[in-house]
């Protein structure tokens, strides 16, 4: 079990690096309009495959990062402020958490 202190960004730098110069060369390979559109495919495949190993690989130290700070030091989103749950409940009171609602009559025409 690997025990690390913080996420190994550089293995993020280098599947960024590897896959991004794949895309540069599959751009210059004499292929036909459908042969890109597979690779590209592919790529994409390959990019999102690779992001979710890294995360899984990372997932421990992700959790244990400190919350993100604005330059004077406080919380850039404070999760635990009173505020946070006065917002939530006057949206669940005015029903904007629904999904799409339909158009009344009053508002289509």
């Amino acid at each position: 079990m690997n025990r690390q202190m913080k996420p190994r960004w550089h293995t993020l730098t280098v599947i960024s690096l590897v896959l991004g110069a794949a895309l540069l060369l599959e751009v210059r390979l004499p292929l036909s309009p459908a042969g890109h559109t597979w690779l590209l495919v592919l790529w994409v495949l390959l990019f999102y495959g690779a992001l979710s190993l890294w995360i899984a690989a990372n997932r421990a130290a992700l959790e244990r990062a400190p919350r993100p700070r604005d330059v004077v030091g406080r919380p850039i989103i404070d999760v635990d402020a009173p505020e946070i749950d006065q917002f939530v409940a006057k949206k669940e009171e005015a029903g904007a958490w629904t999904l799409a609602q339909p158009f009344r009559q009053s508002e289509a025409m």
